[in-house]
């Protein structure tokens, strides 16, 4: 099942297609949004073949589900940077799907998914999304693979959004976090994976003006 999908279609009440017809998204990724398998993988053979070899991403998912969640987080991002812009902040995309296109596995990068331009700043700025009651209900949150490290070098900061309950929480990564190495962690298909204790981690209303005011406040 598409669970970010179909937690972002209740996110923004609407189907996610529409949406993305709206912003202007690629066909192929229309076709994606639409779970239409059989003509993305006929009239977009080159994007097809990119999402098969992401097996490493998939999980449990089928191809087309795990197309589907990934292009509806391009959705969230991108509503995220179009917010910021609307209160007069930038905030800008820069992992190697930033030009929405289905990479091959091989491309895809653990770079941050955007950055946040203040004054002569620039801050990296990892958005991560809970679709259901996990991160409440275990006060845990699980980064894949090297994910955690490379957010350790990059000096860089998680915004956690749980889309249900419609919370946030700002996470400086930094060697004073709580965490624990997961070798090999079933949720993820049994690939590594870093935990993040969540205990004396604060959660807050979902309001992009209160995102970047705490946002704010952490790197002034």
């Amino acid at each position: 099942m598409a669970k970010t999908y179909h937690e972002l279609t209740n996110f923004f009440n609407m189907k996610l297609d529409v949406l993305a017809k709206k912003l202007k998204y690629s066909y192929d990724n229309i076709l994606i949004l639409q779970g239409n398998e059989d003509e993305l993988k006929s009239k977009f053979p080159e994007t097809y073949q990119n999402l098969l070899s992401c097996l490493h991403n998939m999980d449990n998912r089928k191809p087309i589900e795990y197309a589907r969640d990934l292009v509806a987080s391009w959705l969230f991002e991108d509503f995220m940077v179009e917010k910021f812009k609307q209160l007069g902040y930038s905030l800008i995309l820069s992992g190697k799907d930033k030009n929405r296109k289905i990479l091959p596995n091989i491309r895809v990068g653990s770079n941050s998914d955007t950055i946040f331009c203040y004054n002569d700043q620039n801050v990296n700025l990892e958005i991560i999304t809970d679709f259901g009651k996990f991160w409440e209900k275990h006060k845990v949150l699980d980064l894949r693979d090297d994910k955690y490290n490379k957010m350790l070098s990059e000096k860089a900061i998680l915004l956690a959004v749980s889309i249900i309950d419609k919370k946030f929480a700002l996470i400086p990564i930094s060697k004073s976090l709580k965490i624990e190495r997961i070798p090999l962690h079933k949720p993820y298909g049994y690939k590594p994976a870093t935990r993040i204790y969540l205990e004396n981690i604060s959660f807050y209303n979902f309001d992009v003006t209160d995102i970047i005011s705490k946002l704010l406040s952490i790197i002034q």
